[in-house]
């Protein structure tokens, strides 16, 4: 079989140009209800994901054979890592935000309850700094505060826990952009949109 001869490792750097995008650079921004410090979030915040998005499949048979089709979208949770700061208040305010949904002892919630949904927000930076793209998770609250694993093996080390953020959907767009809705009226959009990126 022939080789293409454009095909060679020159070649692949060339179309690797930047060095590919670093999955360590990135920043979180979210509000916590009562919680004034939203720069400790962005800092201690030490993981997070780019969400996932699914199309359901309907499937319609036709003489023996099944024909798909795109169905509903669902939007998968949301996963987030904290350092506990020493005075563990990031994690209380966590934990306020959930007992504000359902409190532990009277089994009750607020009337209101929706002002305490805000939107959350993750951004891949560039190596220099700059934002490359956000997702927006619209209406967020904490489904579940994680654990901190403590023993006395744990030499060397820092708390850490996990939260489990729920959302209704996400949205997404080139740069820093707030609210990021991936529409070819924000700047970039066709850029994008003509990269195969766009929505």
């Amino acid at each position: 079989m022939a080789v293409d001869p454009t095909n060679n490792i020159s070649d692949f750097v060339n179309a690797f140009a930047g060095g590919g995008v670093r999955t360590n650079l990135f920043m979180v921004k979210g509000d916590i209800p009562g919680y004034n410090n939203d720069r400790a979030i962005s800092f201690l915040c030490k993981a997070a994901q780019i969400p996932a998005s699914s199309l359901g499949t309907i499937e319609v048979p036709y003489r023996g054979r099944r024909i798909k089709l795109p169905g509903d979208r669902t939007f998968q949770d949301w996963s987030i890592t904290i350092i506990s700061d020493a005075n563990m208040s990031l994690r209380s305010a966590f934990e306020f935000w959930s007992s504000e949904f359902n409190t532990h002892v009277a089994n009750t919630t607020i009337n209101d309850f929706m002002r305490l949904m805000p939107t959350w927000s993750v951004t891949q930076l560039n190596r220099d700094g700059t934002g490359l793209r956000t997702y927006n998770f619209i209406g967020c609250y904490p489904s579940e505060v994680g654990a901190i694993d403590l023993s006395y093996e744990n030499n060397d080390s820092i708390a850490e826990f996990p939260v489990t953020i729920n959302y209704s959907w996400w949205e997404a767009g080139p740069g820093e952009a707030l609210p990021a809705t991936g529409r070819a009226d924000l700047p970039g959009a066709n850029e994008q949109s003509a990269m195969g990126n766009g929505f």
